[in-house]
């Protein structure tokens, strides 16, 4: 962390930070970058999700889809964005 960068402190059960620790050994990141990583995405994809929800040019199909993308956990949110990236880069 560089000097100067606000500090925050959050209390997490035993279990998340392990579950942390684990994530962040397996992306090769520090604890603190892991979790500044899921949360720049969390609140990256809330707010690509509402702009997309409140667009009027979306069909009610795809308006559901965005709100079922809403209710998932982040770990359901990684798999279906992988599954739509390997699917987007095999089309290609």
């Amino acid at each position: 962390m560089a000097r100067g960068d606000p500090m925050i402190h959050v209390r997490v059960t035993d279990e998340l930070k392990s579950r942390l620790e684990s994530a962040a050994q397996g992306s090769g990141r520090s604890m603190n970058a892991e979790i500044s990583q899921r949360l720049e995405e969390s609140l990256y994809l809330s707010k690509m999700a509402h702009a997309l929800e409140s667009s009027s040019h979306l069909t009610d199909g795809e308006r559901a889809l965005v709100q079922s993308f809403r209710s998932m956990s982040q770990d359901e949110r990684r798999a279906v964005l992988a599954l739509l990236n390997k699917l987007s880069s095999s089309s290609s």
